[in-house]
């Protein structure tokens, strides 16, 4: 009998350790932006603003043109705006510098001729004022001595992954003594660019957990949620909210990033998460954003959504948010056979990349 006891405890201990319910989840190979044939496209007016618009768009295959398919619709984002989400940020900026590669290769030139004058003009205005008060600290007085273990060509002269955003833009330097790469801010003044000594990081924010921000990029948009049953003509795999739904937001845990069933976890191993019903009519129907999936990466932003906004001027934590009749008519139009894809950055961004990643225009 208490061999037969201490087989039932040994098999639910098993049961709840395997029971790690994750729904809903992402499959696990992430269908590329260019086979989607459905598109929620978002743009703000800057990578601060708040309110943007959305508008939905399709196309009959892979190939073909995107065409409208709705009427333009108001919505929020980030209350501190948004910031690139990893994989986006990548594909971003790989490019072959068309803009400032040619500027870099006349800074070389100038460098191997020793021209002082014209090394000058490569750099902004702000930065030779600076580079001269160094320069007079540490008692040099030649710019190509000051700047010789940073940016000397040395045989090797480069730049590529450029990104542009208004009248600033980074890219990758390349030199013997920088094989690797090394990002540095281009500004533009009097029409031309120039290169700085800024940090680049302020200019092409990343996404991080907990800095109210909504990332841009491409995000597939792969299930949906909500307070009631799964409603007629929603087609996105569909989760109704419990007591015990949670998406896990602590960095440390095995299942930051994932919705889980608090009752069919075996390991609770985080110590914040969103109790999702608890949020209120925000949840009353959700969208899973995608972002930061394939694969999960500690601390890059988590619980990513389409839900029901407060009001069309206060921002998300992070989430993109329209009203409720909206956000009904995107769950009556998704198709998971179409992998429809969420697209938002701020317009400039966009413009920037609308014919490298077969953006529809706006």
């Amino acid at each position: 009998m208490k061999t037969a006891f201490f087989i039932v405890i040994i098999l639910a201990t098993a049961a709840i350790a395997q029971a790690q319910v994750k729904r809903p989840e992402p499959p696990t190979v992430k269908i590329p932006f260019s086979e989607s044939l459905q598109a929620v496209i978002v743009s703000t007016a800057g990578p601060s603003a708040i309110q943007g618009k959305a508008r939905l768009y399709e196309r009959s295959s892979a190939k073909a043109s995107w065409k409208s398919v709705s009427d333009e619709f108001p919505v929020v984002v980030g209350r501190n705006g948004m910031a690139w989400g990893e994989d986006s940020a990548q594909l971003s900026a790989q490019n072959e510098a068309p803009t400032l590669n040619p500027i870099f290769i006349r800074y070389c030139a100038a460098w191997e001729n020793k021209d002082e004058a014209t090394l000058r003009r490569f750099y902004s205005s702000a930065t030779i004022k600076d580079f001269a008060k160094q320069m007079k600290d540490e008692g040099i007085k030649s710019l190509s001595e000051f700047l010789s273990e940073d940016l000397s060509p040395r045989e090797s002269c480069r730049a590529l992954n450029e990104y542009i955003s208004g009248k600033l833009a980074t890219a990758e330097i390349r030199t013997k003594g920088y094989p690797m790469g090394l990002r540095i801010v281009f500004v533009k003044e009097n029409g031309e660019w120039k290169m700085t000594n800024k940090e680049p990081e302020a200019l092409h924010p990343r996404k991080k957990e907990g800095d109210g921000k909504s990332p841009s990029g491409l995000f597939p948009l792969t299930t949906s949620f909500g307070r009631a049953d799964k409603a007629a003509g929603i087609s996105l795999p569909y989760t109704k909210l419990g007591e015990y739904t949670e998406c896990v937001d602590d960095v440390n845990s095995f299942h930051y990033n994932k919705i889980v069933d608090r009752l069919q976890v075996g390991n609770f191993d985080w110590k914040s998460s969103e109790k999702m019903l608890e949020v209120g009519p925000a949840y009353d129907l959700g969208i899973n954003v995608a972002h930061n999936s394939y694969p999960v990466v500690k601390g890059k932003g988590s619980c990513i959504f389409l839900h029901v906004w407060s009001n069309a001027t206060t921002g998300t934590s992070g989430c993109t948010a329209m009203k409720r009749e909206d956000l009904q008519n995107i769950l009556a139009w998704a198709d998971p056979g179409k992998n429809p894809y969420l697209v938002q950055m701020a317009k400039s961004d966009y413009k920037n990349l609308r014919k490298k990643w077969n953006l529809p225009k706006l």
